[in-house]
């Protein structure tokens, strides 16, 4: 992307925009990642493809359907189409969909790769499930003190 229409870096998570910006510079640019949901600026910033956040909602009934099938996907948990779109970045919201993304096992984010084309798989420092990811043969690519982001080719 030239210069010039390169969406400013700006975010009050200095550790994310490092993420973002390993992103950018180290995948390839047609890779699509899973992030969670919850976070801002993955897509514009980091230039990739993602599975699904809470900002990027469909318009139309379908559209709909699409975004609250892939939420569900990566939280495993249903009812998303009593949100409202428009307010889906609440606090209470965002620590919802936190949780239930921090719950994701290996097996949870195979099925994920398999149905979506995932390539990548980010996701917080804290989440507990690291060390299965690397028995299961995935290699860890990045990580700072808030995130860590897996490659999905074996």
């Amino acid at each position: 992307m030239p210069e010039i229409f390169r969406p400013p870096l700006s975010s009050t998570d200095p550790e994310l925009m490092d993420t973002l910006l390993w992103i950018r510079s180290h995948t390839e640019a047609d890779a699509t990642l899973l992030t969670p949901p919850y976070l801002d600026g993955i897509r514009l910033l980091g230039e990739r493809a993602i599975v699904v956040d809470i900002h990027s909602h469909g318009f139309t009934a379908r559209e709909l359907q699409a975004w609250e099938n892939r939420l569900e996907a990566v939280t495993h948990q249903t009812g998303f189409e009593q949100w409202n779109p428009s307010t889906s970045s609440s606090e209470p919201q965002r620590d919802f969909l936190r949780k239930a993304y921090l719950k994701l096992s290996v097996e949870d984010v195979e099925k994920i790769v398999r149905d979506y084309k995932v390539e990548y798989f980010l996701t917080e420092a804290s989440y507990p499930f690291q060390q299965k990811f690397s028995e299961a043969g995935y290699s860890m690519v990045f990580k700072n003190k808030n995130y860590v982001l897996f490659s999905l080719k074996k």
